[in-house]
């Protein structure tokens, strides 16, 4: 994990923004730009179906972070995600982050594993879901 000092300089030069409880942080199908690191507050994930059902993803807490795909590609939300306390989130643009990994930084090592980390664990709480809803519906 990065240390404070780190976490500090990766994001010196970033927007803040704060969230109220019930403020949508993000909306699923809206383009993606970038991605929030949770500086203080929890807020929850979840999708919706076409026919207004939701389902219910995850919930994240101070610095964990969301929306890293708009890092990888340039597609659309797929997920809400609604602070469920007063929220504070960094936002780190795909350009800045781009430009951040061209300088260089001995940072970035630390940075991509915890995102490779994080992606890996919630790839495995997916696979986890999945087997249990299939195993439900036999």
């Amino acid at each position: 994990d990065l240390t404070d000092e780190e976490l500090r300089h990766f994001l010196q030069d970033v927007q803040h923004e704060v969230f109220h409880l019930g403020d949508l942080l993000l909306k699923q199908g809206e383009t993606a730009h970038g991605l929030g690191i949770l500086l203080c507050g929890k807020v929850k994930v979840w999708r919706a179906e076409a026919d207004g059902k939701q389902h219910f993803l995850s919930v994240l807490k101070e610095g964990d972070f969301f929306g890293e795909m708009a890092l990888l590609d340039t597609g659309t939300r797929s997920a809400y995600v609604e602070a469920l306390e007063p929220t504070e989130v960094a936002w780190v643009s795909a350009a800045d982050f781009h430009r951040f990994v061209a300088g260089a930084s001995p940072l970035i090592a630390k940075v991509l594993a915890r995102m490779v980390a994080d992606l890996s664990h919630r790839l495995r709480l997916l696979g986890d879901r999945y087997v249990y809803l299939r195993n439900r519906t036999v």
